[in-house]
């Protein structure tokens, strides 16, 4: 059987290419080897990218908070910080800046967060977060809300709004 576009067999034309190439397990360890450097040196550089940065209004009385007590006020079962009531600002469920926050500060995935949500708002028990379009309005209502909380990707050079650190309580 011919292929198109070439007169002979499919053996033939394997033949042709290894005679004309050289071998093919050599080849594929050469470009094997060249796909792995090329991932090893890529990808420091899409991990480097920022970190997920929680921000809060400047009068918030916190400094840190734990992944335990972000995911309470992030799922709104927490409305109040150091006796301060909280103003919940979220992106855009399908945002990649929201599904990277749910995921790697939050530990949760994005669906869970809005199946709370609705679950509070159905019920009668509580509310949903504020959604926003662009970081750039994140940043301006956190700025101009007190006592609210939110996120952005990179830290804000802004005045008015404090950068929260998230870390683990011993």
């Amino acid at each position: 059987m011919a292929i198109s576009g070439y007169p002979g067999s499919v053996h033939a034309a394997n033949r042709e290419m290894k005679r004309r190439h050289g071998d093919g397990p050599f080849r594929r360890g050469v470009r094997g080897a060249l796909a792995g450097l090329a991932v090893a040196v890529l990808l420091p550089w899409t991990c480097a990218c920022p970190a997920q940065v929680v921000i809060a209004h400047a009068s918030l009385g916190v400094d840190s908070v734990s992944p335990a007590v972000l995911r309470a006020v992030f799922s709104m079962r927490l409305q109040s910080l150091r006796g301060q009531r909280l103003t919940v600002f979220v992106l855009d469920p399908r945002s990649p800046v929201h599904e990277r926050f749910s995921k790697e500060v939050l530990g949760v995935f994005p669906y869970q967060l809005q199946h709370a949500w609705n679950r509070a708002v159905f019920s009668g028990t509580g509310a949903a977060p504020m959604v926003l379009g662009t970081e750039a309005e994140m940043l301006r209502r956190v700025a101009e809300t007190a006592g609210a909380i939110g996120y952005v990707s990179a830290p804000p050079e802004r005045p008015g709004i404090r950068v929260l650190k998230v870390e683990e309580t011993e």
